[in-house]
């Protein structure tokens, strides 16, 4: 009889806990999610996190202020913001310096290549063709008969030269040569030279040259002159032109005789460009 007592009794407490347990589920489930108990932040409540808690169960230190160390941590995270922000800013700087760098520099760049195109001097040195210059010369014997105002082109005394830029020309040609006098009038007898560019005539309009002898002691207007001429000399004339612009130009020498014949030798024609 005890025993059945027994039995029912074990019965009855078994029933009971299970509807302890079925009573308590509905109400656990009915709380809201706290994430203090969230010990692993991973959006739910579970036995990881009741482990995690048993497992330092009975443990103990010294108390927080969970507010304060958050609140620090905030401010910790807002001064590390503030950083990025500052350090973002100095980076845009650095950029914007950069970017002012590069447009100077491409600037220059581009000054350096335009005064390379222009052949203009670099590096304390003078570049390639920074003054154009051109020249030629010959020793082949030549005469002129045309008299004034008939000139003509003295053979092998002309050139080509191509400007890239605004010039004045220098042009200078040297001649040995001389003036055959007509018999009885040396007093007449007289070489005259003109440079022309592009057709153009230069300064000095025209030059006299190869002269003719004087009797010593006398001086024009008292004639008459010697009968007889200078042999062979060595002339040097000096032109120059008029501002002109880029473009090809051609130089050339012409000459003529006032009477008789005029005769040249050895001679060389040399023109520079300076920048005007």
């Amino acid at each position: 009889m005890k025993i059945r007592k027994d039995m029912i009794f074990a019965v009855l407490t078994t029933f009971c806990l299970n509807a302890l347990m079925f009573a308590v589920i509905p109400i656990r489930g009915g709380s809201s999610y706290d994430p203090w108990m969230d010990i692993n932040d991973d959006g739910k409540i579970d036995m990881t996190d009741i482990g995690k808690v048993a497992f330092v169960y009975s443990t103990s230190g010294d108390a927080i202020n969970k507010t304060a160390l958050l609140i620090n941590c905030s401010d910790t995270f807002n001064q590390l913001l503030n950083r990025i922000a500052t350090l973002n800013s100095s980076l845009t700087e650095l950029k914007q310096t950069n970017v002012l760098l590069q447009s100077q520099i491409d600037a220059l760049n581009s000054r350096v290549n335009a005064l390379e195109a222009n052949y203009s001097v670099t590096n304390l040195d003078l570049a390639p063709c920074a003054i154009p210059f051109n020249w030629t010369c010959t020793s082949s014997d030549c005469y002129t008969t045309e008299t004034w105002p008939n000139w003509a082109d003295m053979p092998n005394m002309s050139l080509t030269l191509t400007l890239n830029r605004t010039s004045q020309l220098i042009i200078v040609c040297n001649i040995q040569g001389q003036n055959i006098e007509t018999g009885d009038a040396p007093e007449t007898t007289y070489t005259y030279l003109q440079a022309l560019v592009n057709g153009g005539q230069v300064q000095p309009s025209v030059a006299e040259a190869f002269p003719t002898v004087q009797p010593q002691g006398m001086t024009i207007p008292y004639l008459p002159y010697h009968s007889h001429y200078l042999r062979y000399g060595s002339y040097s004339y000096n032109f120059y032109s008029e501002t002109i612009g880029p473009g090809v130009y051609t130089i050339k020498i012409q000459w003529d005789v006032t009477a008789g014949k005029a005769e040249a030798h050895w001679r060389s024609l040399s023109v520079m460009a300076l920048p005007a």
